[in-house]
């Protein structure tokens, strides 16, 4: 565990100079030991080519693991190779699988992306209740891109009652936090007396 921990102090610069190459080492040195979120952050590393060449086979061998021992984490990641098509070919039904598991736990970007699946109907059949639901719990986690779509679900009245001030009450917090669509709406809603 210890191991892992340096790996983030210096993947992140927590303490100490950010270094990714001592970050992967510390990553390497955690999951040969067999730990979960050495393995995950690990094969993210190779996924993503932080601190290391890029190397998917690496990448999917070290989430694998991961997500056998449950990790949502690397889920998450499995997902999004699936979805990209980083090493394996593009499949967004495998990609929704692994989307899925990761929500189970409840997982902010697993949430959005099958808030995503259920909104646009893509893999599974159009559900908008799903679709607000899972988005709600990305929102509430604080996923910016959430909670300017759930703004929208609240506006547009799909999958939940329309309700203006929840509408503007999220979209108002994601443009706070930086979200550029949210900032030209709330700058449209203002401009045009709407608020």
């Amino acid at each position: 565990i210890a191991q892992f921990y340096l790996g983030v102090c210096y993947h992140y610069g927590y303490g100490v100079e950010v270094n990714y190459e001592n970050a992967v080492r510390y990553y390497a040195l955690s999951a040969n030991n067999g730990y979960i979120d050495g393995e995950c952050n690990l094969g993210a590393c190779y996924i993503y080519g932080i601190g290391v060449e890029k190397n998917f086979q690496q990448g999917l061998m070290w989430l694998n693991k991961a997500a056998e021992k449950n990790s949502a984490q690397a889920n998450v990641w499995l997902g999004e190779c699936y979805e990209q098509g980083w090493g394996v070919q593009k499949n967004e039904s495998i990609a929704f699988t692994y989307f899925q598991k990761a929500a189970e736990k409840k997982h902010p970007t697993a949430c959005y992306r099958m808030g995503y699946y259920y909104g646009t109907g893509t893999v599974v059949g159009k559900d908008s209740r799903k679709a607000f639901d899972y988005t709600l719990i990305a929102a509430e986690a604080g996923d910016v891109e959430a909670m300017n779509v759930i703004g929208n679900h609240y506006r547009s009245g799909e999958g939940v009652e329309k309700n203006e001030d929840k509408a503007n009450a999220w979209i108002l917090k994601a443009a706070e936090l930086g979200h550029p669509d949210a900032m030209l709406s709330m700058a449209s809603y203002y401009y045009y007396g709407l608020l």
